[in-house]
This record gives C-alpha cells, structure tokens and sequence, in this order.
C-alpha cells in the first residue's frame, strides 16, 4: 500500500491538533500555521476562530468579502487594506509532523464570504477531505470526526429546550 502524502497547499493553511473533549462548545486543541514558531493553545471552537480570523486579517488571504466598520480613527488606520508582509516561520513539512490526542484537522479557508469561511477540511487520522461552506459547518466536522474516533466522548444527550 502506499504511503499517504497531506499537504497544506496554501498560506492560510492550519493544522489543528485536538487534544481535549468537544462538549457545548468548549475545546482544547493546538493550532500550528506557518507564521508562528509553535504552538498556539486554544481552549474554545470560539477561541480557534479567533485566532484563525486574525492570521487571515494578517495576511490578508482570504480577503474578506465584507469590511468590519470603525467609527474610532485609530482602527480605521489599522484596517487600511495594506498587505502585511509575514515571513513564514515553520514550513508546510515541520507543520505535518503536528498530531492531536484525538484528531488532527488541516483546515484551508479559501473564501470568507457572507460573514463566514468556506474551504476544505482535512481529517488526517483517516485521509478524508471535505469542503464546508460555514464556520459552523466545519466545527461540526470536527466535532463529529473526534466523536467517530473516540465514541466514549460523545454527551449522553443532545441539549434541548425540554
């Protein structure tokens, strides 16, 4: 059989290692991209998004469809649209080499259109790859990954308004 290549394939590129149980939203996981020198630490999908949203503002790929307004001068300063040149820290190579305690995830957003991203996730433990057309979209993708892998984390009853 042979071996099994992943790549990240674009700058925005992340890989996700998650190392603690998916519960209502709250998550422990280590993002790696290559303009940081190590690992971040995330303890939310909230968290995640943050991060991830501020390295995509950084590099300005993808651009975003829609501009957050500013009335204060000193955030209309910083929001200019001038490409911050970033030097790329880690290679696509030292990122790979990252695995989670219950999954590791290659997330590549390609668009951030209607307030959301739309990209392709990578489920690295089982060499499947989606696209995901919402935020929301992708964290139950990875929810559900870890969950396939690991049935004892699973919540013994979905919330309700019961």
């Amino acid at each position: 059989m042979s071996e099994v290549r992943h790549y990240i394939g674009i700058p925005n590129g992340v890989v996700l290692c998650a190392d603690g149980q998916p519960q209502h939203g709250i998550f422990r996981g280590r993002l790696y991209h290559g303009y940081h020198d190590g690992a971040i630490q995330v303890t939310s999908f909230l968290e995640m998004a943050q991060v991830m949203e501020q390295l995509f503002n950084d590099l300005q790929f993808p651009r975003p469809a829609v501009k957050d307004r500013s009335f204060l001068e000193e955030d209309a300063k910083a929001g200019d649209g001038r490409k911050k040149e970033k030097e790329r820290i880690m290679s696509d190579k030292e990122l790979l080499t990252q695995h989670g305690e219950l999954g590791t995830f290659i997330i590549r957003v390609q668009q951030r259109q209607a307030g959301t991203w739309q990209g392709r996730v990578t489920w690295v433990d089982q060499n499947k790859t989606i696209r995901f057309r919402s935020i929301f979209e992708l964290i139950k993708l990875i929810e559900s990954g870890i969950i396939a892998e690991h049935p004892e984390l699973e919540e013994a009853e979905d919330p309700t308004w019961d």
